[in-house]
């Protein structure tokens, strides 16, 4: 005898575009403000928690890691612009000017913006953060 039950899901999304290649452990998807953004064939889309259904879709040619803080959503694009989009209304609040390739992973402190790649750590400041300026970039050497 089997007791246990079946569940069914609410809701699913279709996640064709995307990367099987990347780290599922540094932002593949997030949840916040009832929303799930996640990216799907290089754009970045929000669902709503409780439905599924899209609230907005943002860009073109983005790529993962995600992250989230104080109301923005953070990516960065193939070419290495990263971006901060109003987590409400999907709506641009700006796009770097310095470019940072191979993005592979976004850190959000109470001060900081940090974005890491393989040879380049960017850190973009409380202020700077609302308007994507770069106010300390770190060079790292090694192998």
């Amino acid at each position: 005898m089997n007791d246990a039950k079946t569940v069914e899901p609410t809701w699913t999304v279709d996640m064709s575009g995307f990367d099987p290649g990347f780290d599922l452990n540094n932002g593949v998807a997030l949840a916040e403000e009832g929303k799930v953004f996640y990216l799907n064939q290089g754009q970045l889309l929000a669902v709503s928690v409780k439905t599924g259904k899209r609230i907005w879709k943002y860009g073109s040619g983005l790529k993962l890691p995600l992250a989230y803080a104080d109301g923005k959503v953070y990516a960065a694009s193939g070419d290495g612009t990263l971006y901060a989009v109003n987590a409400a209304t999907g709506k641009r609040i700006w796009a770097s000017s310095a470019k940072q390739p191979d993005v592979h992973q976004f850190t959000v402190t109470n001060d900081e913006l940090i974005s890491v790649s393989d040879h380049v750590t960017r850190i973009v400041c409380p202020m700077a953060r609302d308007y994507g300026r770069t106010t300390t970039s770190f060079r790292l050497s090694g192998p």
